[in-house]
């Protein structure tokens, strides 16, 4: 789905696109070994140094679901289905616990284990878009199962989720530590499997969920479009509570979608006023920052995951009429920062594992991390895509538009 026209900008980002969409599908990130623990899952990203992938787990392999799919849908030549079904086979056997209904972390042999709520839902979204495509029951059968526990034990009164089940104590966990421990906003983003569930099954348990997890994450905005993503930070007052810009875009994320999909004007809203204020942090060389305290202060280290979020956001938002025009000139910057981070350096062998990702991000000390980053080269793939499509080629998207339909 390469746009036709011939601008010099338009061209660079099919190019860009085009080489993320190749590092996907022809750099070992997925795992097409016969080691059967392995076959079809996708690992985190390519450490340059070691010449090496690392870390399997749910979470990425669920959006790698759902990045084939995409995938498959910009090419339009639908190829890419068995190695879709690697994947969700992978999910189905080795990811989802065997007694609950829930997927571990990354860390998952750490001597705490748990089940993470959002990554489950990353994993059930991914499924069910699977079960669409292939129509294979035990992909609907795995994406229900995961929604019906987070559902019927992890939402709370007030709408939130949890953030953990603990294994250990068969308990739900909710804690401080960071954002990922905690109740929050961030948890809209599981809309975008519970309403693929709700449109697959038809059943109002799916559609309920999400507004009442939309609902309760509006109560966490403040005025200014800021999500609160994280509470254990010094302050006080009504402004009280930091700001991870990760987190921060994932409930603009299910906002949107959750918007366009129940006919919600007021989610649709909240979505654009969060990236709003995403391009209001900006900083001068065009990136955002990762981090935003109580008080105003920013961690100006960057990530490539958060630069693409806020890109692809943007450009969805613009697309729907949710966004300035002032914002145009913002994005344009961003744009150009985002693709400072593809590796796109020819003629380099030991480098080539890694030819056309993305870059994580730097480390505090301003030395980039030599990792080659699965879930930001999709995200990135996606940012760049919609920045060319809804911004330059001015299409107006749609809910059967690849980058609202596969939102990764």
């Amino acid at each position: 789905m390469e746009s036709k026209s011939n601008n010099p900008v338009t061209v660079e980002l099919n190019e860009a696109a085009t080489s993320a969409s190749d590092w996907v599908l022809n750099s070992r990130i997925q795992s097409l070994d016969q080691q059967p623990d392995c076959h079809g899952a996708f690992y985190a990203w390519v450490d340059e140094d070691a010449a090496e992938e690392n870390f399997i787990y749910p979470e990425i392999t669920g959006y790698g679901i759902t990045a084939l799919l995409y995938i498959d849908s910009l090419q339009n030549k639908k190829k890419l289905m068995q190695r879709a079904c690697l994947a969700g086979d992978w999910v189905l056997n080795y990811g989802l616990h065997r007694d609950f209904g829930g997927v571990p972390p990354r860390n998952q042999f750490s001597p705490h284990k748990i089940l993470v709520t959002f990554d489950t839902g990353m994993v059930l979204c991914g499924l069910s878009h699977l079960f669409q495509r292939s129509k294979k029951p035990a992909y609907l059968k795995g994406a229900r199962r995961m929604a019906d526990f987070l559902i019927d034990h992890g939402q709370k009164g007030n709408g939130l989720f949890d953030a953990c089940f603990d294994l250990v104590t068969q308990q739900w966990v909710d804690t401080p530590e960071k954002w990922s421990t905690q109740s929050g906003s961030y948890h809209a983003k599981l809309s975008l499997g519970f309403l693929q569930l709700y449109h697959l099954t038809g059943s109002e348990k799916y559609r309920t969920a999400t507004e009442r997890i939309c609902d309760a994450s509006l109560k966490l905005q403040l005025p200014t479009g800021r999500f609160v993503t994280y509470r254990n930070d010094e302050g006080a007052g009504p402004n009280a509570g930091a700001t991870h810009m990760h987190p921060h875009l994932y409930s603009a994320e299910g906002l949107l979608v959750a918007g366009m999909i129940l006919d919600r004007p007021e989610y649709i809203d909240s979505a654009a006023r969060a990236v709003q204020w995403s391009l209001e942090q900006q900083l001068s060389d065009g990136g955002v920052p990762c981090f935003v305290s109580s008080a105003g202060d920013c961690n100006v280290n960057q990530r490539s995951d958060t630069l693409a979020q806020v890109l692809r956001m943007g450009a969805l938002c613009h697309g729907v009429g949710g966004l300035p025009v002032s914002c145009l000139s913002s994005l344009a910057r961003l744009k150009l920062k985002l693709l400072s981070y593809q590796n796109r350096i020819p003629n380099q062998p030991e480098k080539e594992n890694g030819m056309g990702g993305f870059y994580y991000g730097k480390e505090i000390n301003g030395i980039r991390r030599n990792h080659v980053n699965f879930w930001c080269t999709v995200f990135a793939l996606q940012g760049l895509v919609a920045y060319r499509n809804m911004v330059l080629d001015g299409v107006l998207p749609d809910l059967e538009y690849p980058d609202i339909r596969y939102l990764i």
